[in-house]
């Protein structure tokens, strides 16, 4: 009976000590990886104060890590005038506020995008010339989208703009010949849509309208914004009605046919 209770307490006392070998490990193991991948992530991702400077991975799928606030102008620039053509699919994780100008432009194999709430402003050429972007959805409280955010994105077939949109740029979609579907909602109380013809409604200014030729006559509008059909290839003639008043800059660049 002694025997057995010694045998017992040992075979007790050994599972302890085991269990405590395989904690000790697993936490060995945890902080080596953390090791790893906060080295891996510093390869790839170059911050500064919260601010994405440059990205020099090789991924086809990148997660924007949420230690960032603002992906910085030109982050995804591999040289000058040419964005990295490896990336198909880009995620912006929660607590990115700020898209800077540039940041993307010119991601030539870009497809898609995953835009997350917190962003409050996408700027100038942000998403410029990324030719194989089909869709975007702007989130709610997304407050401003910069002149040619999203210039000559020709594959691109749909956005979704949200009423926490104030301020859309000169020529925020200027040159996507497919755009089609710009999704508001009814109420949107800043802009509406006639045919693909996106306006300010508080101004009365056409802002995007290069997959339609004909300025919507009963849409009140009194100014054709800056690059409004720039770069359009589908525009063969247009019919701009007499209530408008003034046409900006480059409106009709780059309309070659």
């Amino acid at each position: 009976l002694e025997f057995r209770r010694v045998l017992f307490r040992s075979e007790r006392a050994n599972r302890k000590y085991l269990i405590k070998c395989v904690t000790v490990g697993i936490k060995k193991y945890a902080r080596k990886r953390e090791k790893e991948e906060r080295l891996e992530l510093a390869q790839k991702f170059h911050i500064c104060d919260g601010v994405l400077r440059k990205y020099t991975g090789k991924d086809e799928r990148v997660v924007i890590p949420p230690c960032i606030k603002c992906i910085g102008e030109n982050a995804f620039e591999e040289d000058v005038f040419q964005g990295n053509e490896t990336i198909t699919q880009v995620v912006i994780s929660e607590g990115v506020e700020i898209i800077e100008k540039r940041a993307f432009f010119s991601c030539k194999n870009l497809t898609s995008v995953v835009i997350p709430e917190t962003v409050r402003r996408i700027e100038e050429c942000a998403f410029g010339q990324c030719d194989n972007l089909t869709s975007i959805m702007i989130p709610n409280g997304v407050e401003k989208i910069g002149d040619s955010a999203f210039c000559d994105c020709r594959s691109l077939s749909s956005i979704n703009i949200p009423d926490s949109v104030k301020k859309i740029g000169d020529g925020a979609f200027s040159g996507c010949d497919q755009l089609q579907e710009i999704h508001l909602s009814t109420d949107n109380p800043n802009f509406q849509v006639a045919g693909t013809c996106l306006i300010d409604k508080r101004e009365r200014v056409l802002l995007s309208g290069s997959h339609f030729r004909n300025v919507p006559a009963d849409s009140g509008i009194h100014r054709i914004a800056n690059d409004a059909f720039c770069g359009s290839q589908i525009i063969t003639d247009a019919t701009i009605p007499d209530g408008v008043t003034a046409i900006g800059d480059w409106v009709f660049s780059g309309c070659e046919n």
